[in-house]
């Protein structure tokens, strides 16, 4: 070997230890993002779409001034691998491209949910109004006077109310509350609505445990910290899903509200057996919806059984609240 060829080496060494660790880099994300495990919450908290910017910043300094077809070979590999994890799991470019689709009506009776965040009713009726809901998913909710307040702005004289301690449900009809513990009635309120169309339908408006923020991933307590608060939503989150299963078999059911979780969590999994996520089916647009102003997480949501279809789903910016509110179109099957 040369000398030059030595003077080389260290370079040809660093280029190629950054390629192999953007990749690696992109197999765990692709790993944690699938598998949800609870020991790397602290990384899966975070959008899906920030990650390729600092593996493809590995992958650029890597590729500067290399040489040899192999090496550029396995660096285009390497890219495609960012390519098809931003395609797969960048949910906000799946919505984007449905919006694009021509719109369709519901093939049945329509209803219109929407959630909201009202931030202790600072975006109440003037936000809910504007998109005339039939069903109304209220989280931090204002004191039962205000929100029976709401709902006569909403709904007029056939507005029924089921109120909790930070949850609400709001509906045009009949509203029958379940007597629930009051350890539960702080982070969720379950009703059966009949609406004045007839249909009659179980309800839960829900706002699980705000978690903290940690950025500092170089910190073992941010991860130990993200990793407990996973499973005490998750513990929440299994009382949800027993009233669920409590309720009659052929009853449709709609869950929806503040989860503070990011879309495709590991909690979700408890909702699944039963329900999915409407987004997911029919989201449109950017879906996501915290905070207003640059929203940049889906943790506001709304879950239905199979006994509903759905049409469309959008987020839209909120006039008062730090939160978008989420209007989900539904028919029934």
């Amino acid at each position: 070997m040369t000398r030059s060829a030595l003077r080389m080496s260290p370079g040809k060494l660093l280029r190629g230890s950054l390629m192999i660790v953007s990749a690696l880099a992109c197999v765990v994300l692709i790993l944690c993002y699938t598998m949800r495990p609870d020991n790397f919450t602290a990384l899966t908290v975070f959008p899906i779409w920030i990650w390729p910017a600092p593996g493809l910043f590995l992958l650029g300094l890597a590729w500067f001034r290399s040489s040899g077809t192999v090496y550029k070979v396995c660096m285009a590999a390497v890219g495609l691998l960012w390519l098809a994890y931003i395609l797969v799991f960048t949910e906000e470019l799946h919505s984007l491209a449905r919006s694009l689709l021509p719109e369709q009506s519901p093939p049945g009776p329509a209803l219109r949910i929407v959630s909201l965040n009202s931030e202790l009713g600072l975006g109440g009726a003037s936000d809910l109004k504007r998109h005339m809901p039939d069903i109304v998913l209220l989280q931090e909710s204002p004191s039962p006077t205000a929100v029976a307040k709401m709902a006569y702005e909403v709904f007029g004289a056939e507005a029924g109310v089921a109120t909790g301690l930070d949850t609400a449900i709001l509906a045009r009809g009949t509203v029958i509350p379940a007597p629930l513990p009051l350890v539960s009635r702080r982070y969720f309120t379950e009703a059966r609505v009949k609406l004045t169309t007839g249909i009659e339908i179980g309800i839960i408006s829900l706002h699980l445990q705000t978690p903290p923020v940690r950025v500092d991933l170089w910190s073992p307590g941010a991860w130990t910290q993200l990793r407990a608060h996973r499973a005490r939503q998750r513990r929440q989150m299994q009382v949800i899903s027993d009233r669920i299963a409590a309720m009659p078999a052929n009853m449709p059911i709609i869950v929806g509200g503040d989860f503070n979780a990011p879309q495709g969590d590991a909690i979700f999994e408890l909702l699944k057996p039963l329900l999915r996520d409407a987004f997911r089916e029919a989201g449109r647009g950017w879906g996501n919806t915290h905070k207003n102003e640059l929203p940049v997480l889906r943790i506001d949501q709304v879950w239905i059984t199979d006994q509903f279809g759905a049409a469309e789903v959008r987020a839209y910016q909120t006039e008062q609240s730090d939160h978008r509110l989420v209007v989900c179109d539904l028919w029934l099957r």
